[in-house]
């Protein structure tokens, strides 16, 4: 049953057990808007409802909008609420369904429906408002509506306003109310406007299907999908890391690499798509990723026989795009960043072309939540488990498994300082936007987190790790060199918070890291190499001052040999400096053994070039490792 929450007679009477009076609102369904159920109609709907919902005002509107511009029919705010509680997102369950919704009537006058049409269209954010104040010279205002309609927007209406305005006579207050095509255009346009117009006010509604309380994760769901993709994924291996010999901890590595398309996404992603079997086949899946989840996806829709379109930022390595067209997928790209790809994808969900999937589903939650049962299946005596936070769905599926099957175990979460969007959303008490920065773990990089993991997560994880940059790349090529596994920046999170020494409590303890991919191109695992080199002092690049005679590099490349370093690179500079004419200044980069050794070589420099000036990353030593 729907009804409109403005007068949700039924859903009291269902939690009062008997019909009960309600205060009389005014609501665009004003034919469901009644003080108190029926007696006869409660006590049949008691025992036979499966479910009672409701839905804002404004989402009825979207409905009548919706059935008036595809289906092209006329309906009244009643009629609507059925169509209205699945645009707003109030039945998740039904997904792939065949699903009746009951259009009752049709019975509004004309001038309701032009205020509902406006109401509709400005939740939709194709209607949005604007101000600015302009110079008041010629040309200003035109230059305004230029750049609006150039941006393929349409000026419903344009006016000025001199007389009441708190500023400087030179300026005049424009107020503008703009047609979009979709929120995605309104938010493009919203950012072009703001760069030119700094000081303006957009004002746009932007109302979200997400009035359901957030769904929590439950182990029956992990339990249940454990069932539904075995045979149909890998299970991981445990081992024990070899780098737990030279520090303090007990360090176990759950190698989600090794799956088939390098990540665990894998397990989320066919465990959706096989819960989603309804119409999938014919409508397919569509889902915004930066790499992992889209080919997952790739693979496992190629293996069920369902249509695969995936959306990915422009600046995605052209490696992953190209393996997911390989495997069988529509490959998109668009926009900057993650929140510019599920805008896309929402976009052509919206128009009901293709079913939308992303970490926060709860299937995909269900089917990451995998990943913890064989970690305490493989190592019951397990401590601890860290895991890589990107929009938290690893996180809170791993958190309910291993605090199911072992509530002592402790869970923490891994994130980059770059982006600490879990970090700030416990703080907030709630998911909030954060900056993304370019770094090392992209695989992290999302704006936010997920609802759904957040409200798994909160007030049940045991410590959020902040981990730098420089230790990521650190631990890449620690698991290069001494696991001879290959795993991205995301992946090697974990293991980089052991390192950076944030968990001193888990010495002596026996530390599960997941590494939850291995998805890296070749080009970059060669840039986040070279920065590892030099975060660790094994890269060391410096400037010295070298006489300009045929003795001076030699004598530079003696000593750099005798102290065993390789040299890397040595450009001289003799144009740009402010030295004497009978001076070179040498700009060279080594390779030491360790850090150890890159001090001994630069106290050997120092005394044969006092003036010598070193460019080493220095790490604080209360983040060095415990080395035995």
């Amino acid at each position: 049953g729907v009804e409109c929450s403005a007068a949700p007679t039924m859903t009291k009477a269902l939690q009062e057990k008997k019909p009960v009076m309600i205060p009389q609102n005014p609501t665009i369904a004003d034919s469901l808007c009644s003080i108190i159920a029926s007696n006869n109609a409660f006590n049949i709907i008691r025992g036979y409802l499966d479910r009672m919902i409701t839905v804002d005002e404004v989402w009825i509107s979207r409905a009548m909008i919706n059935i008036l511009e595809r289906e092209k029919m006329v309906v009244e705010g009643a009629a609507a609420c059925p169509v209205a509680a699945i645009i707003a997102g109030k039945v998740p369950e039904l997904r792939g369904k065949n699903v009746v919704c009951i259009v009752s009537g049709g019975n509004i006058n004309s001038s309701r429906i032009s205020r509902v049409i406006d109401r509709g269209m400005a939740a939709e954010g194709r209607l949005v408002k604007f101000s600015v104040a302009l110079l008041d010279v010629p040309g200003a205002m035109a230059r305004l509506l230029t750049k609006v309609t150039d941006n393929g927007a349409d000026v419903k209406s344009f006016v000025p306003e001199r007389a009441w305005m708190r500023r400087d006579i030179f300026t005049v207050s424009v107020n503008m109310l703009i047609e979009t095509s979709d929120m995605h255009h309104a938010k493009d346009l919203e950012k072009k406007l703001l760069k030119d117009y700094p000081n303006a006010h957009f004002i746009m509604n932007d109302f979200r299907a997400s009035e359901e309380p957030p769904h929590v994760l439950s182990f029956n769901e992990i339990k249940k999908a454990a069932d539904r993709i075995e045979g149909g994924i890998i299970h991981t291996p445990l081992c024990e890391a070899k780098i737990s010999k030279y520090m303090d901890y007990n360090i176990y590595l759950k190698c989600e690499n090794l799956q088939y398309t390098g990540s665990c996404a894998e397990r989320g992603i066919r465990n959706a798509l096989l819960a989603y079997s309804g119409d999938l086949g014919e409508r397919g899946v569509i889902v915004p990723s930066l790499g992992n989840m889209a080919l997952g996806t790739a693979y496992h829709g190629g293996t069920l026989g369902i249509p695969v379109t995936v959306v990915m930022p422009e600046r995605t390595p052209p490696a992953h795009a190209q393996r997911c067209s390989e495997l069988g997928a529509d490959v998109v790209l668009c926009g900057d960043n993650l929140d510019d790809a599920i805008a896309y994808a929402k976009k052509v969900h919206q128009e009901g072309h293709q079913t939308i999937l992303d970490a926060d589903d709860p299937h995909v939650m269900a089917g990451l939540g995998t990943v913890g049962v064989e970690i305490i299946t493989q190592l019951p005596e397990a401590d601890a488990v860290i895991v890589p936070v990107a929009g938290g769905a690893l996180l809170a599926s791993v958190l309910v498994a291993c605090k199911k099957l072992k509530c002592s175990c402790l869970v923490y979460g891994a994130e980059c300082s770059k982006v600490p969007k879990m970090m700030k959303a416990l703080q907030a008490g709630r998911p909030v936007p954060v900056t993304v920065v370019p770094n090392l773990a992209d695989g992290l990089n999302t704006s936010s987190v997920g609802p759904n993991a957040f409200a798994t997560i909160k007030n049940r994880l045991d410590r959020m790790l902040v981990v730098d940059e420089l230790y990521i790349s650190r631990a890449l090529i620690s698991m290069l060199e001494r696991e001879r596994l290959v795993a991205d920046g995301a992946g090697v999170c974990a293991v980089a918070a052991v390192m950076q020494g944030l968990v001193p409590e888990l010495r002596g303890k026996r530390a599960v890291c997941v590494v939850s991919g291995g998805n890296i191109d070749c080009g970059r695992l060669a840039r986040t190499i070279q920065r590892g080199l030099g975060s660790s002092g094994r890269l060391m690049r410096f400037a010295v001052p070298v006489p300009d005679h045929r003795g001076g590099l030699e004598q530079l490349a003696k000593t750099i040999n005798d102290e065993s370093a390789v040299l890397k690179s040595l450009v001289t500079e003799q144009m740009w400096v402010h030295s004497d004419v009978g001076t070179t200044w040498a700009n060279v980069v080594v390779e030491t053994a360790n850090e150890e050794h890159a001090c001994n070589f630069k106290d050997r420099l120092r005394d044969l070039y006092p003036t010598a000036r070193f460019a080493a990353v220095d790490i604080d030593d209360k983040h060095k490792l415990s080395v035995r």
